[in-house]
């Protein structure tokens, strides 16, 4: 939820993110965008999410839920609603861009 920090991890500047119940954000260029449905600090990040070229008003769901889990944080993520026959691109560009990018910049 801060630019920066998206900026630094994913190695692509220029994120737009507030912070905010009902705000937007932009990463990677403009290319995924969405708002900020719910927030409950350090816990949860529900985002009504989108690839730029899919059809105007398409919108898919991703869920960021986390708990405390000894020293760390357990991430439990869930996106949902997205066009099926994109399943296995958006798998392979969250594994790529942001969980190894977030595995490397918290190592």
């Amino acid at each position: 939820m801060d630019a920066k920090q998206f900026s630094t991890f994913s190695d692509f500047p220029g994120a737009e993110i507030h912070r905010e119940v009902g705000g937007t954000f932009s990463v990677f260029g403009g290319h995924i965008i969405g708002r900020n449905l719910e927030l409950v600090p350090n816990r949860l990040i529900v985002q009504a999410w989108r690839v730029v070229d899919w059809p105007e008003g398409i919108y898919s769901l991703a869920r960021f839920e986390l708990t405390a889990q000894g020293a760390g944080t357990r991430l439990q993520f869930d996106h949902t609603g997205f066009p099926s026959e994109l399943a296995e691109h958006l798998e392979a560009g969250w594994r790529d861009h942001y969980w190894a990018a977030l595995r490397k910049y918290f190592a």
